[in-house]
């Protein structure tokens, strides 16, 4: 596995093509691998993060991936800002009990069940509908940790020390930090359809409780949209301190 970033240049109008378009960012994605190694390819997640200190592209893959395409469309002529790193390693150090910070950008949403008429019970898959409040979309992935191998940390004097797991009477470190609606369209022109995506950006500190799992959490993504930039959960070692 690899786990790459590529500096995106705001300013040139091929980047304002992809930052403003996950479908056209996604496509831009997939350019950096051979097609003909598609089945090779795996699970490509990927995301975009704004900072201070710029917009960069991530990306996990199997393969490492070639950015040539998005630097010419959207990075600096005479700068090669891309870096691909192998992330087995890292994937492999992961133990249980291991505290990190993390971010993700996800598509928090829930399922309307579905009536049938003259039926004694609901269908279990109904129209998906996404949270709009900042407590649901946390309740969202906080309810959905353990199953990805992991706890979301209670908020304590400084985390150092004796750290503890999350006791639903004390606040979790976990805050929303960016909330965004995408609308676009997809398919082939005769087939287009459009797309409205809630897209939640979360940052926080987790403790790893199955570190087995927790590898395919990070492989696989966490939850929709996985195409359009959500999904892909990245780690930084959590040394104590304030939160």
């Amino acid at each position: 596995m690899y786990l790459s970033r590529c500096e995106i240049n705001p300013n040139r109008r091929g980047a304002k093509h992809l930052l403003g378009n996950p479908q056209a960012m996604h496509a831009a994605v997939l350019a950096c691998f051979p097609r003909s190694l598609s089945a090779e390819n795996g699970r490509v997640l990927w995301r975009v993060d704004h900072s201070e200190n710029g917009v960069f592209l991530y990306v996990t893959s199997q393969l490492e991936p070639d950015f040539t395409v998005i630097q010419e469309q959207a990075g600096w002529l005479d700068a090669r800002t891309a870096v691909a790193k192998s992330y087995d390693r890292f994937l492999d150090s992961l133990q249980d009990g291991q505290f990190f910070h993390f971010r993700l950008s996800a598509n928090p949403v829930w399922s309307v069940p579905k009536r049938v008429r003259n039926a004694p019970h609901e269908e279990p898959r109904g129209k998906v509908k996404a949270h709009v409040t900042t407590t649901q979309q946390e309740n969202w992935l906080i309810q959905r940790a353990p199953n990805l191998g992991f706890e979301i940390c209670v908020n304590s004097e400084g985390l150092d020390g004796d750290i503890t797991l999350a006791d639903e009477e004390v606040p979790r470190v976990l805050s929303v930090v960016g909330n965004r609606t995408w609308t676009f369209t997809k398919g082939r022109e005769e087939e287009r359809r459009r797309v409205t995506l809630q897209m939640v950006t979360f940052e926080g500190v987790l403790q790893v409780t199955d570190a087995d799992r927790l590898r395919e959490t990070l492989v696989n993504g966490i939850g929709r949209g996985k195409a359009y930039g959500c999904g892909l959960l990245t780690l930084v070692p959590f040394t104590g301190g304030r939160v």
